[in-house]
């Protein structure tokens, strides 16, 4: 089925649609984010139900490419009972001035490196309490720093992390560390280490805010 032909049988489906996906051993959990075109959906009702048709739609279309266990979330910020969904007129976010004009190059650290770990989010005009665009560029960063820095044996560190809407900024969905350990180091041997070292940086998010608010932070 042609994306034309999914418009088509789907005229709620608007042009907003930002997928994030984490894949642990055998499993993918997709979470999605599509905007709903208003005229389209008569009420919260009429929502929820075309809510279930797009995420088994797009779990269809997973399945199309892959065998693996796929779990798809669509939209998890809506909140049914308050009928607080996501809405749009013509179907994007457009409409409310949000349309990433600040540009996807102008990364945290003000470098692209190829084949190193990066993020295409940019870190400018995105605020410092919640946006994890903006918290996430420079946390990682920082844990990178103190696992090389405090982590004996530890030579070389990147980390990534990844949000999801509706989860609290300090507890992300994933936390992935690549490590360059000294010969014969084992991670066994150092697990706890890291792992108190990364539980550290993330309790220290309020005064990276407050750095960012006051402007004590290079982002570019």
């Amino acid at each position: 089925m042609s994306t034309q032909d999914v418009r088509r049988q789907h005229p709620f489906l608007g042009g907003d649609i930002k997928v994030m996906g984490v894949r642990r051993t055998d499993r993918i959990a997709l979470t999605i984010g599509c905007a709903f075109v208003a005229s389209h959906v008569a009420d919260v009702a009429d929502y929820a139900r075309k809510k279930k048709e797009a995420a088994v739609l797009a779990l269809n279309f997973a399945r199309e490419v892959t065998k693996l266990d796929v779990k798809v979330e669509l939209n998890v910020a809506d909140d049914l009972d308050r009928g607080d969904v996501f809405l749009t007129v013509v179907g994007t976010s457009a409409e409310a001035g949000d349309d990433g004009e600040v540009g996807r190059g102008n990364r945290c650290g003000g470098l692209i490196t190829p084949y190193r770990f990066m993020t295409m989010e940019a870190a400018a005009g995105k605020n410092p309490v919640s946006h994890v665009g903006k918290l996430y560029n420079v946390l990682a960063g920082n844990i990178a720093r103190a696992l090389a820095s405090d982590v004996p044996g530890v030579a070389d560190a990147s980390c990534v992390l990844v949000s999801q809407i509706g989860r609290r900024v300090d507890d992300p969905q994933l936390i992935d560390l690549e490590l360059g350990l000294q010969d014969g180091l084992l991670l066994e041997d150092i697990r706890s280490k890291l792992e108190r070292v990364v539980a550290d940086q993330l309790e220290r998010l309020p005064a990276l805010r407050e750095d960012l608010l006051q402007e004590r932070v290079a982002l570019f």
